[in-house]
C-alpha cells in the first residue's frame, strides 16, 4: 500500500471500526487483513494470522523492531550490510543542516 494511502485506510477503519481506535493490533490486523486478500491470500489463512496478532499472540512488530535496533547498537557484528552506508548519509545530512 502506497505510503499516501495509508492515510485513508487508517481514517476510514476508525471510522468503520470504533474498537480500532483504543487498540493498535487490532487496526494493524484490520489493514493487514484486507493487505492480505489484496494480494491473493488465502481468506482463512489471512484470518487466522489477523486473529492471532489482534489477540496479542504475535509479537508486536514495534517490539521486533525496536529490540533488533538495541541489539545492533550494542552487538556490531550483528548489524546489516547497509549499516555503514547510512551512518556515511547520517553524518551528511547532520554537516548540513547542524553547522
Amino acid at each position: 500500500m502506497k505510503k499516501k494511502n495509508i492515510y485513508e485506510v487508517v481514517l476510514d477503519m476508525l471510522k468503520r471500526y470504533p474498537q480500532s481506535r483504543d487498540s493498535d493490533q487490532d487496526l494493524m490486523a484490520r489493514i493487514w487483513y484486507k493487505e492480505f486478500i489484496s494480494a491473493g491470500a488465502n481468506e482463512e489463512t489471512a484470518r487466522i494470522f489477523c486473529k492471532l496478532f489482534k489477540d496479542g499472540k504475535l509479537t508486536h512488530p514495534h517490539s521486533i523492531r525496536n529490540h533488533r535496533q538495541e541489539i545492533q547498537r550494542d552487538e556490531q557484528s550483528l548489524r546489516g550490510n547497509t549499516y555503514a552506508e547510512r551512518q556515511k548519509k547520517s553524518a551528511k545530512y547532520k554537516k548540513q543542516y547542524f553547522k
